[in-house]
């Protein structure tokens, strides 16, 4: 939801997943409607276009001033324990 949400917001909003092929797929959704997510929340409509979708944590960070872990609590330890954060 942030993905979709956040673009509008901020100028440069890039997402990092590492789980499995889920930024393989990602991507593949985002080229299926044009690179824009459509998120409606109480009737209220977002649109957004992430910079980039990668696996790669050191593109998702380039350049970043602030991150959010838009992920379930059992997965924190293993992306904070990423060679990126040292």
């Amino acid at each position: 939801m942030l993905a979709g949400i956040l673009p509008g917001i901020y100028e440069d909003v890039r997402v990092f997943s590492d789980f499995q092929d889920e930024a393989k797929r990602f991507n593949a959704e985002l080229s299926s409607c044009g690179g824009r997510l459509t998120v409606i929340d109480n009737e209220k409509l977002y649109q957004g276009k992430p910079s980039c979708v990668t696996k790669d944590p050191s593109t998702a960070m380039e350049g970043s001033k602030i991150f959010f872990l838009a992920l379930p609590s059992f997965a924190h330890e293993n992306v904070m324990t990423h060679e990126f954060y040292n």
